[in-house]
């Protein structure tokens, strides 16, 4: 039981990783387009950011 527990921890752990890694080459690459995806995903309005 406790190898299960480990490999399911640890894929969760890369796959976090992985996503985290992705996100931050997208904000390098692609900034207006996570500004973007931000404002979709908060409903922020820009005038708001203030």
């Amino acid at each position: 039981m406790a190898i299960g527990d480990y490999l399911s921890t640890k894929a969760e752990r890369d796959y976090n990783r992985a996503e985290r890694e992705r996100e931050a080459w997208e904000v390098r690459n692609f900034p207006e387009g996570e500004k973007k995806e931000l404002i979709e995903i908060y409903g922020l309005a820009l005038g708001s950011l203030a």
